[in-house]
This record gives C-alpha cells, structure tokens and sequence, in this order.
C-alpha cells in the first residue's frame, strides 16, 4: 500500500472514528512535526505565526512602541525603553506599569505574552492610548507606533584604553552592519585589540557568520565545509572587502548555549590560529538547516547537510531517533584530535567546540535558593523599585563603573528580602549570607540597566566576570597568547 495513501486512511478513521472531534488540519502538523522531530534535533516545523516571529527577530523588527517588559505580580512593568523610540517620544519611563492599551487590561494573572503583543503592537502610525501607574497616580500617555528594530550587537563598549569589546546576541540579516558601526566606533577611541562575546549565541544565519569572520581574516582562507546526501561538498571562504580586524589580538567568549553559527565563527578562529577561545565547551551543533515555506505560510526547516571547521572536525553532539544522546565526548579526545592549519596546536571534535582556556559556567554554581530567586524575578523586581525610589540619586552617576563602586547595596538586599516573603520562598540565614556575592553581581547589572540601558547590564555585569577577566589578562600577556596560538613554544 503507498505510504501516503495509508496516511490519509489512517487519518480518516480516526477522523470519523475518534471518540472526541479530531481535526485533520491538527493531525496532518502533528504529523509532519512528529515526522522532522525524529529525524534530527533541529528539522522542525513552525506555524505561520512562528515563521513571522523568527523573521521579525532575525531580520527587520517589527511595528510596535519600543519598549521592553516584564510581568511581575500580575503588572506589566517597562523596564526598558528604546532610545529614540515611540514610547520615549511619548515620555513613557523605565519603572511604569502598564495598566490599560486602549481599553484592554493588561493587568492579571492569565495575561499571556501574545495577548499582551497583540494589544500593544499594531501597524506602523497608528497611535496608541495607554494607561499606565507612575508614583502611585494615573496617567495617559499616547504613542504613535513606529518601526522597532531588534539589533543583534547588544553591547559595545572599551574594558580598557586598548581593549574593546563587542557583544553579538544571533547572527542576523543586519549583524554585520551592526558589528561594523560598533567596531569603528572602537577603533576611534582607541582599541588595538578585541573581546567577541558569543557566550548565548544560539546562532542564525550561515551567511551573517561568513561575513563576520571574513573582518578577522584575509579574504580567500576555507572558513567551513557542508555536505550533504543531497548536497554536493561546500566550501565556504572568507570574503574580500570586509578584513577591517585582521591583525590585532582577538578573543571570543563561548559558553554552553553557544551554538551553530557561533560555533562555526569560533571553530573557524581557532582552527585558523587567529584568536583564542575562551570558556566552556559549546553546544554542538554541526548541521545546517534550510527553510521550505508551505502554500500556507507555515515553514519547515529541514537539515541538508552536515559542517566541519577548516581542519576538518565535526562539531555536532551524537544523537539516535532525533534525540541527543547523554556522553561524554571528553572520554575519547584523542580520536578525536585534530590539528590547527598554521601551529599545528591540537584542538578537539566530537561536540561542540572546545576552548583553549576552559572556566566553568556560572551556572554550576548556582544553589537552588539562587535559582528560585532567579525563577521568581525578585531581582528583577528588586532592581526596578529601589531605581523608581532612587531614581534623582541614581541618574546623577556618569558611568556604569562609578555606579557599581558607589553603590550602596545593603538597602536593596534588605528590599529583596521583603519581596522573598511575598513570593514564598524559604531560605536560612546562612544561604543569603553566602549568595550575597551573587545578588549583588546582578542587582547593579539590573540597576544600571535601567538607569543607563541595556547595553550597561551586560557591562557591568562583565565587571567581575571571570571569562571577560581572563580574556584581558591573556591580551594584556602577549607571550601567553602567542603561546596559547602556538606561536612560541610553552616554557619547559
């Protein structure tokens, strides 16, 4: 019996056999959704309002007022607003709680995220009447909608007088112009060398990756391979007319949730000797996803073919039945050692890339106490009340460094503490004494957040951040680096 034919049997038993009422429409996505999920972790299927979800982050934005927020306590509470946007044109405030758009609540405890897009979002030039708490009074604020971008550089900024520091959150459509502008701005005052922060990459477009890579190296040099059963062998290489940082030292950061084309630009770098990988093994995911959009708008996103860095090695974590399997790719380095093409230093496959200086992720010291503060949004919350309190003392600080120094954090610690009793959470004296390190690290991040934006939670939180540490001490000890490179033989 053909295949398809026996689906579309079997599809209509159960659609008039069912003991409930059955769509066809549900059982045809479940089964186009069950059909990808097993063939790899990463083919799937996405509903037409997921596909313009996606595009609207990975490419132009969207029509909306410019703001950022977050639920807490059943309020819609802005803790981010755009410069230049709608909503700073309309005189909208880090700090208010958004209470009505139009005449819809925005208020309560089954007010989800989409309800909440739907109601504030809205075609560009169409104006929107809030109502929202400032000060423990109502106020109405009208906001005309305006084109909204989602910019992938998300912090820029010198760690020192020679050292600069750039940020990518995805490889998008516009995130080599955007490393572009962030990278001159730099340059201009002063940087020599750079600090590429790709820690939460979860990748994007092959293509954005590609390009970014072809700033740091000569045009012409192999940056990956793909190949496919259906793909003949690819070789990607750097392109001319980019090259703006082909010389000075250069540092990229990874984590765990680095992923795809972060791994692809880190794994390229390092293969190539061009800069030193620093901190924990990436996620591992070597396969290359296509999108096919159907008559519907819905898209499928199917894996066509598998990449390898410059010296041959797979990236990609072992996985049966689109799972991925639980082992320990670490076991069996050395089958799966590999060589970098200028030094010949030895660098290792087998799932994800694995860096040149390893620290651990913050998250594996995290207590649970920690993460039920963090699951709660008490920072968050926290944060967003001392700043509206404070907010004539705590604008008058120039800089995220002078904020974080003078900061007195005794008052918001005990402020977090009455918000602990409010959202139930249990702890002993002893577990808040020993994560006060902790909270007070990312209680500033959020504070300076909202007094100077959001590129400043990321600074100050690189404050003390041990991988943005290292990657200063490496370049500030060239003999390290070129020795980490290869390019100069490790004492004995």
């Amino acid at each position: 019996m053909n295949s398809l034919l026996k689906y579309a049997k079997v599809c209509q038993l159960v659609e008039q056999n069912y003991v409930d009422s059955v769509s066809y429409d549900t059982l045809c996505t479940n089964a186009i959704s069950g059909m990808l999920k097993k063939l790899d972790p990463h083919s799937s299927y996405l509903t037409p309002k997921q596909v313009k979800a996606s595009n609207e982050v990975m490419r132009n934005g969207f029509d909306g007022i410019g703001i950022s927020y977050t639920v807490i306590d059943d309020t819609l509470n802005v803790i981010q607003v755009i410069p230049g946007g709608p909503s700073e044109q309309a005189g909208l405030n880090v700090g208010d709680k958004l209470i009505y758009a139009d005449t819809v609540p925005l208020t309560g405890h089954n007010m989800s995220n989409d309800v909440i897009q739907k109601n504030i979002r809205g075609r560009r030039g169409s104006v929107l009447q809030l109502t929202l708490l400032r000060d423990g009074k109502l106020l109405k604020k009208s906001v005309k909608r305006g084109h909204i971008p989602i910019n992938s550089v998300t912090a820029s900024y010198m760690l020192t007088p020679k050292i600069g520091y750039i940020m990518i959150e995805r490889f998008a459509e516009h995130t080599t112009d955007e490393f572009e502008d962030a990278l001159k701005k730099l340059k201009k005052e002063g940087a020599e060398s750079l600090v590429l922060d790709l820690r939460g990459n979860g990748g994007g477009y092959l293509m954005s990756a590609i390009t970014l890579l072809s700033h740091f190296l000569p045009a012409g040099i192999p940056l990956l391979k793909t190949e496919g059963v259906h793909r003949q062998l690819s070789v990607r290489f750097s392109r001319p007319g980019y090259q703006k940082f082909t010389n000075g030292a250069l540092i990229v950061l990874i984590d765990s949730h680095s992923a795809s084309a972060s791994e692809i630009t880190a794994g390229a770098i390092q293969d190539l000797d061009r800069g030193v990988i620093v901190g924990c093994r990436s996620y591992g995911k070597g396969l290359v996803q296509q999108p096919y959009q159907l008559a519907d708008s819905s898209e499928v996103r199917i894996t066509i073919a598998r990449y390898c860095t410059p010296s041959g090695r797979s990236i990609q974590k072992p996985y049966k039945n689109g799972e991925y399997l639980k082992t320990d790719t670490i076991a069996n380095a050395d089958s799966l050692k590999y060589r970098t093409l200028m030094s010949g230093r030895a660098v290792y496959g087998g799932g994800g890339v694995s860096p040149d200086v390893y620290i651990a992720p913050d998250t594996t010291k995290l207590t649970s106490f920690q993460k039920a503060v963090l699951k709660k949004q008490v920072l968050v919350k926290t944060s967003l009340e001392y700043y509206v309190k404070n907010k004539i003392i705590l604008e008058k600080f120039k800089d995220c460094k002078s904020l974080y120094d003078s900061l007195k954090i005794e008052p918001v610690i005990k402020g977090m503490e009455q918000s602990l009793l409010g959202v139930g959470i249990d702890y002993s004296s002893d577990e808040m004494e020993n994560s006060k390190p902790f909270f007070t690290r990312y209680l500033k991040a959020l504070i300076a957040r909202c007094v100077f934006g959001q590129r400043a939670y990321y600074e100050t939180l690189n404050i003390e951040s041990e991988e943005v540490g290292t990657a200063v001490s490496i370049i500030e000890d060239n003999d390290r680096y070129r020795r980490i490179l290869g390019e100069i033989e490790n004492n004995k």
